[in-house]
Formats: C-alpha cells, sequence, structure tokens
C-alpha cells in the first residue's frame, strides 16, 4: 500500500509495503482492489472483518519525525471505522463515518457524489472521500490510528504526509496591498492615453 511523501514543492513520492522509513504501520493487512477499495496501486489497506483469520482490528501509523499534514483515501466508510490522529498521547483529530456523513451528506437517494467507488462504480450506499488534515498547532502529528469497532472493515489507501511546515496563507493586510498596486495599476493604465495627449 503506497505510504509517500507530500510537498507544495516537489511531487509526492510513494513506497510500498508499510514502511518507508519516517511512517511504519505496527500491523496491516494489504487487500487486492475490490469494490470496496484499492484506489492508487490496486491494493489497499484494511482492518476489521475482511482480514479474515489474520484478525487485525486496529492498525497504528507512526511517524519518526512528525508530521504536518496528512491525507489518506478512505474508501466505503461504514459503520465502525474509527480514525484518530495523535500529537504525543493527546488525541487531535477523531473521525468516524458519521463525521463524513455529517460533512458530506448521507448516500440514500443516490445523488451523492462521493458514494459508490469511483474506480468501478460499485458499492454506492458508502462514502469514497480523500481526507486532508493539516497541523495548525504547530507541534506535528506523530500516529494515527485506524480501527474498526464493529462488524466490517475499515478499508484506507493512498496515505501522502509532509514534515516541512505548511507554506503560509497571505494575511489579509498583504492583499490588501496587492489589491492597492492593482488598482494603481488600472488608474495608470486608463490615464495614459489622456497623459500623452497633453
Amino acid at each position: 500500500m503506497p505510504i509517500g511523501t507530500a510537498s507544495t514543492k516537489t511531487p509526492a513520492t510513494s513506497v510500498f509495503l508499510s514502511s518507508d522509513g519516517n511512517a511504519t504501520f505496527d500491523k496491516l493487512y494489504v487487500h487486492a482492489a475490490s469494490q470496496y477499495g484499492g484506489a492508487d496501486a490496486g491494493i489497499y489497506g484494511v482492518v476489521g472483518s475482511p482480514t479474515g483469520t489474520a484478525d487485525i482490528w486496529h492498525a497504528t501509523l507512526t511517524f519518526k519525525t512528525p508530521v504536518s499534514y496528512l491525507g489518506f483515501w478512505w474508501s466505503a466508510a461504514d459503520p465502525g471505522n474509527y480514525f484518530t490522529l495523535y500529537s504525543g498521547k493527546q488525541a487531535v483529530v477523531s473521525m468516524n463515518d458519521q463525521t463524513l456523513i455529517d460533512a458530506l451528506g448521507p448516500c440514500a437517494g443516490g445523488k451523492n457524489p462521493y458514494c459508490g467507488n469511483p474506480n468501478n462504480g460499485q458499492d454506492k450506499k458508502e462514502l469514497f472521500v480523500y481526507v486532508n488534515i493539516y497541523d495548525k498547532g504547530g507541534a506535528g502529528f506523530t500516529s494515527a490510528s485506524f480501527d474498526q469497532r464493529a462488524w466490517g472493515g475499515f478499508e484506507f489507501d493512498s496515505l501522502l504526509y509532509n514534515t516541512a511546515d505548511p507554506d503560509p496563507i497571505p494575511e489579509p493586510a498583504t492583499w490588501s496591498l496587492i489589491g492597492l498596486g492593482l488598482a494603481a495599476t488600472g488608474v495608470i493604465t486608463r490615464l495614459r492615453p489622456w497623459l500623452r495627449r497633453s
């Protein structure tokens, strides 16, 4: 399953298996692509009943160096999926399938574009979404847990992270200066023909 690094300055890179040197899973069941997952490389990670005799219901992803960003493809979100992101021992983000439903809407009625596997059109009753989480506190994320707490599976794929601080967003004063500069340019451009006549 790909784990990679993401940057706004360089393309993301991916590695396969369950470690890339900075990010390591304690255990992970890797499944071939199906209606429930496999968005990137034809494989995906899963915890819960699809692991069969491996009986893996919890997987922890640990970062050697804290990360400022974590993104992952959450496939076939169903009851019992729980994702928690930590900074040290402190849980800083907790999500479950209901979090996604509250944000994106349910799959009932068949009109929600997030429902169903976009690769093969199957599993229209569950949400498929890429989740992006940025650290705004500055301490960084040190680990993430993927848990399945009821019958079913928590499928995920295409993990990306970044250890660098996110690019700063310009302050309103910066936008004001840019706007003032553009307005001045517009005025000068409009006055230029009039100034040439005098």
